[in-house]
């Protein structure tokens, strides 16, 4: 079995149109051709991708074009999958990110090449934070 992780990260309160709401948002990086982008997104347990918007593809070195469609609750994307080095919980590995050539998309760590790294995750919602599991080798 890998190591153990201890890592666990606290909810973000964000502005909603229905007040303050607690969301998993976790720190976690990507490296491409131009380097390493830090960035913060939602974890999304019903994202099946990381998915990223084109001015963060950019700044990575990721130029995309509308070949492929990735659909969600609010609606569709153009974009282009690439695999990238992510950096998240105290692992890295290499996962497919999708990046959106519109910029009216979220930041999501979405399942596909992440959740494979880890045994489990806790959403603790009375702490307010999600913990990551033991490491997968």
């Amino acid at each position: 079995m890998g190591a153990e992780l201890s890592q666990c990260t606290p909810y973000q309160l964000v502005g909603t149109p229905v007040g303050l709401v607690p969301r998993p948002e976790i720190a976690f990086s990507i490296e491409g051709p131009k380097g390493i982008v830090n960035l913060i997104g939602l974890f999304d347990s019903g994202s099946d991708v990381l998915l990223i918007p084109r001015s963060v593809g950019e700044a990575a070195g990721f130029n995309p074009h509308a070949s492929v469609n990735t659909y969600g609750v609010s609606g569709s994307a153009a974009g282009e999958l690439f695999n990238a080095q992510v950096s998240v919980a105290g692992q890295t590995f290499v996962a497919p990110i999708f990046v959106a050539v519109d910029e009216e998309v979220p930041i999501l760590l979405g399942r596909a090449g992440v959740w494979n790294h880890f045994d489990s995750f806790t959403f603790h919602n009375t702490e307010q934070e999600v913990c990551f599991g033991e490491s997968l080798p």
